[in-house]
């Protein structure tokens, strides 16, 4: 991507950022997604979005920190917009090489038990805002709250539901603080 640019029409701190990150932010979209044309997408805008900054991403302190969340940004708003259609669309079965981790799988049937479980405002932040790509400043004008109430209960109520899977779905951590093992539903 780099090649095809001029180092007049482009800021040289872009590029020279760009040149030093480029391949490390692709491979970690890779790891991200699982998908080298996602991955490849999101890239794009990455840098199209620093384009976008022009003579500002200069001021930047740190511009790798700069990239990768934006990476991740894009990355977010490409799954919210794909998981509106998949709404509204008949849901398609994944396709046969796809293997979820088992713990996860377990998990996707035990969490919405755990929502049930959780008092109605928090249920209702966690449904709107992480699952169905509402804005917190959209959820928090449409309840009249403040920005900082609706992030303050979107914490709350994430870490009420963590402790409900916990306990109902006795789940089980690595080393690395990632889901190893869903054992059971204790309903």
């Amino acid at each position: 991507m780099t090649s095809q640019l001029s180092s007049t029409s482009t800021t040289p701190c872009l590029l020279e950022a760009w040149r030093d990150y480029e391949s490390l932010l692709y491979r970690w979209l890779i790891k991200q997604t699982h998908d080298d044309v996602l991955s490849a997408d999101v890239l794009q805008e990455t840098f199209l979005k620093a384009l976008q900054q022009n003579e500002q991403f200069c001021a930047v302190q740190q511009p790798r920190a700069w990239l990768y969340r934006t990476a991740h940004h894009l990355l977010i708003d490409r799954y919210r917009k794909q998981s509106k259609t998949l709404l509204v669309a008949d849901p398609e079965p994944l396709p046969e090489s796809y293997d979820a981790p088992p713990a996860i799988t377990g998990l996707m049937a035990c969490l919405p038990k755990a929502l049930r479980r959780l008092p109605d405002d928090q249920r209702d932040v966690i449904e709107q805002c992480d699952l169905g790509g509402v804005t917190q400043r959209d959820y928090a004008d449409a309840h009249q709250l403040s920005l900082p109430a609706v992030k303050s209960r979107i914490q709350r109520a994430r870490q009420h539901l963590r402790e409900i899977l916990l306990v109902q779905c006795n789940i089980q951590f690595d080393d690395h603080n990632r889901v190893c093992c869903h054992l059971r539903d204790s309903d």
